[in-house]
C-alpha cells in the first residue's frame, strides 16, 4: 500500500470530504500537490478505462499523467494552487484509455492545506460521463472563454529549453503560427530594462521552486506595446525545477484604463485642491466631506473645523430656503446642475456674496451619491453694485426733483412771458407814449426771444418727463413721403432735387410726432444750408444691421467743419452757418427724442461738400 493510498483512507473521515462525495462515483484520486508527479487512483477506476490487473500492477509513477491531456494538468494545478482551504473544486477533464479512447471525467474534490496554508493534497471523486457530445461542447466553450478573456497557456522545459505556446498565447505576442520559439529570444519582447530585470529575477526564483504572478509591458512581434499578466508554476523533480507552465493574459485594455483613470483622478485632485475658486464636496444632506484650500481661505476656518460643518451652517439665513429648493430639485431629477447667487457667513460674521455652481454626482446606476459645489467670491463686485444702485436711486430721485422743478418753473415762466407779450401787444394797439420810446423795440425783441427760449426748454422738459412712452409700429417710408410732399407744396423742394429709394420700407417702434419732427428737421436743415453755387441734391437710403435699421439722409450743401464742431453738433443753441431762422435747438431736440426710445443719430460732414445724417432705429 502506497503512502498516498494510506492518506486517502485517513482523509475519508473528514466531514468536508464526505460532503462532496457524489452518490455514484467510479473511483477516487489523491494528488500530492507538493510533488505533482505523485498520484494514486483506485484500481477499479483503471479497469473502467480498459486496463488489466497486470497492467495496473506494472504502472509507473508517471502512468497517470500519461492518461491526462497536458493542458488539463497545467490548468488544474494552477487552479488548485489558488483554491482556498478545503474549498470545493469541480471540473471536466479528459483521460485516455488503453485503446486510445478519450473519456470525459467529472472531477469533484477538495484541496488540503498545511498549517502554513500551503496546498499539499488534492482529493477527488471521479465519475465517467456517458454523454460525450455534451462535454465536447463544454471543452469548446472553455476554449472560447479563454480566447475571449485573452488567456493563453505556455510551458517551458528548463533542461532542453523547449517552449510550448497555445494559439491564444501566439495571438497575444502577435507571432505567426510557424514562429520558431527560442527561450533566449523571449526576453527580446520586453524592451523596458526594468521589465527584463524583473522577469530574470522571477525566473531565478522559479528555478528554486517559487511560483510568480507579475505584470509586464511587452512589445509584440508586430511592434505593438501592450500590458500582460503572466503566471508561472514550477515542476520539481528530485529537488530540481525541470520545467514550468502557466498562463499569460492580455490585460492591456484593463491596465491602460487603470492608468488613464489614475491620470484623470490625479488631474481632478490637483484641480480640486489648487483651484483658485473654492470647491467643496458635500453629502446628500449637506455635510462637508472635503474642501479645498481656497474654500478654507474664503471662510476663515481650519481644515479640521470644516469637517464638522454642514453647509447650511455657513449659509446666510435669508438664502437657506432658496438653496434647499435647488438641492431638492436636483434630488428629484429635475436637473443635475444649477448656478445661483447666494450669501454665506464668514467665520468673523461678515457676509460673503458668491456665485455658486452646484452639480449632483451620480453613480453608474443613476443614483445620486454627493454634491460638488464651486464657489466664486463676488463680494467686492456685489458691494460695488449695491453702492452704484444706491447712487442711481439717489440720482434718479434728484433727477425727478429737477424735472418737477423744471416743470414748475417752465409753467410759471410761460405764464409771465404770456403776460409780457400781451402787454407789448396792448402798447402797440393803443399807440401809447411808451411805444414811441426808443428802447421799446429792444424790449419787444427781448420778450419775444425769452418766449422762444422758454418754449424750447419746455419741449425738452416734456421729452425727458414724459410718462407715457408707448410707441407705435411705424412705416418710415410713409413718413418720408409726407415730409417730402410738404416741402414740395411749400415750393422749397423740386422733384429733381431728391432721390428717395422705395426700399426704405423699414418698420420701427417710435412715437408718431417724434418721427415726423426728426425727418422734418433734417430735411429742413438740408434746404436751409444748401450751397449757393450748386443745385441741392438730397439722397435718402437705408442699411440693415444686426440691431438697427439705419436711415441715411445725405445732401451736397455747405457742410460742417467736424474738426472744430464734432462735439457741438447736438448741443443746445449751436449754429454753424448764419441764417435768419437758425435757433440751434432742432438737432438737440431730435437727438433727445430718438434717445428717449433707445434710437440714436450720428453725422458725417465736410465743408462745401455736404452732410449725411445716419439715424439708427433699434429693431
Amino acid at each position: 500500500m502506497t503512502y498516498l493510498e494510506q492518506e486517502l483512507r485517513s482523509y475519508s473521515f473528514i466531514s468536508k470530504f464526505q460532503e462532496v462525495a457524489p452518490n455514484n462515483y467510479d473511483g477516487q484520486w489523491i494528488w500530492n500537490l507538493t510533488k505533482p508527479t505523485d498520484s494514486w487512483m483506485t484500481l477499479e477506476f483503471y479497469k473502467k478505462l480498459g486496463y488489466s490487473d497486470q497492467e495496473i500492477k506494472l504502472r509507473s509513477t508517471l502512468f497517470w499523467q500519461q492518461m491526462f491531456a497536458k493542458s488539463d494538468v497545467s490548468q488544474m494545478l494552477e487552479f488548485l494552487q489558488n483554491l482556498s482551504n478545503q474549498s470545493l473544486y469541480e471540473n471536466i477533464i479528459q483521460l485516455t484509455g488503453k485503446q486510445g479512447d478519450v473519456f470525459w471525467i467529472k472531477c469533484t474534490g477538495i484541496v488540503i492545506r498545511d498549517k502554513e496554508k500551503n496546498p499539499i493534497r488534492f482529493i477527488a471523486f471521479l465519475q465517467k460521463q456517458a454523454k460525450v457530445h455534451f462535454f465536447d461542447d463544454y471543452l469548446s466553450l472553455q476554449k472560447q472563454a479563454n480566447k475571449l478573456a485573452k488567456i493563453g497557456i505556455w510551458e517551458v522545459n528548463l533542461i532542453t529549453k523547449d517552449i510550448y505556446w497555445s494559439q491564444v498565447t501566439k495571438e497575444i505576442y502577435e507571432v505567426p503560427k510557424n514562429y520558431e520559439r527560442d527561450f533566449d529570444k523571449v526576453f527580446h519582447f520586453y524592451k523596458n530594462e526594468k521589465d527584463r530585470i524583473l522577469l530574470q529575477e522571477k525566473l531565478a526564483l522559479l528555478k528554486e521552486g517559487k511560483d510568480f504572478d507579475i505584470r509586464l509591458k511587452l512589445t509584440t512581434h508586430k511592434g505593438h506595446e501592450k500590458w500582460i499578466r503572466t503566471i508561472a508554476i514550477p515542476v520539481i523533480e528530485n529537488g530540481k525545477c525541470i520545467r514550468a507552465y502557466g498562463l499569460v493574459q492580455d490585460i492591456d485594455s484593463l491596465t491602460s484604463n487603470y492608468y488613464r483613470l489614475k491620470e484623470q483622478e490625479t488631474l481632478f485632485r490637483n484641480m480640486f485642491e489648487y483651484a483658485a475658486s473654492a470647491i467643496v464636496q458635500l453629502s446628500l444632506t449637506g455635510d462637508i466631506l472635503r474642501a479645498n484650500f481656497s474654500f478654507i481661505d474664503l471662510f476663515g476656518y481650519s481644515e479640521e473645523e470644516t469637517k464638522g460643518f454642514n453647509i447650511g451652517e455657513l449659509t446666510h439665513p435669508d438664502d437657506i430656503k432658496k438653496t434647499l429648493s435647488v438641492v431638492n430639485g436636483m434630488k428629484d431629477g429635475a436637473y443635475y446642475h444649477k448656478t445661483i447667487e447666494k450669501r454665506y457667513l464668514h467665520k468673523s460674521g461678515s457676509i460673503i456674496w458668491a456665485i455658486v455652481s452646484i452639480s449632483l454626482v451620480i453613480d453608474s446606476n443613476g443614483d445620486p451619491i454627493y454634491f460638488l459645489s464651486q464657489i466664486v467670491d463676488v463680494t467686492s463686485k456685489k458691494e460695488t453694485e449695491l453702492k452704484l444702485s444706491s447712487i442711481m436711486r439717489v440720482a434718479k430721485d434728484q433727477n425727478q426733483r429737477m424735472l418737477n422743478f423744471a416743470q414748475i418753473v417752465s409753467h410759471q415762466l410761460r405764464s409771465h412771458t404770456s403776460d409780457m407779450e400781451m402787454l407789448i401787444k396792448l402798447i402797440n394797439l393803443e399807440q401809447t407814449q411808451g411805444a414811441k420810446d426808443p428802447y421799446y423795440p429792444m424790449l419787444s425783441q427781448a420778450v419775444s426771444n425769452l418766449s422762444k427760449t422758454i418754449k424750447d426748454l419746455n419741449e425738452v422738459t416734456l421729452i425727458y418727463n414724459e410718462q407715457d412712452k408707448n410707441s407705435e409700429s411705424l412705416l418710415v417710408y410713409e413718413y418720408l413721403e409726407q415730409a417730402v410732399q410738404r416741402f414740395k407744396l411749400e415750393e422749397r423742394l423740386e422733384d429733381d432735387q431728391f432721390e428717395l429709394f422705395d426700399y426704405c420700407d423699414m418698420r420701427i417702434n417710435f412715437k408718431k410726432d417724434y418721427l415726423e419732427n426728426v425727418l422734418f428737421q433734417i430735411i429742413d436743415n438740408a434746404i436751409k444750408y444748401k450751397s449757393p453755387v450748386r443745385k441741392l441734391e438730397l439722397t435718402i437710403s437705408k442699411e440693415v444691421h444686426d440691431l438697427y435699421y439705419v436711415l441715411h439722409i445725405a445732401d451736397n450743401g455747405l457742410g460742417i467743419d467736424m474738426v472744430k464742431n464734432a462735439n457741438k453738433i447736438f448741443k443746445m443753441y449751436q449754429t454753424f452757418h448764419p441764417h435768419e431762422e437758425a435757433r440751434g435747438i432742432g438737432l438737440f431736440l431730435i437727438k433727445s427724442q430718438l434717445a428717449a426710445y433707445q434710437h440714436k443719430i450720428t453725422v458725417s460732414s465736410s465743408p462745401n461738400q455736404g452732410t449725411c445724417f445716419s439715424i439708427y432705429f433699434r429693431k
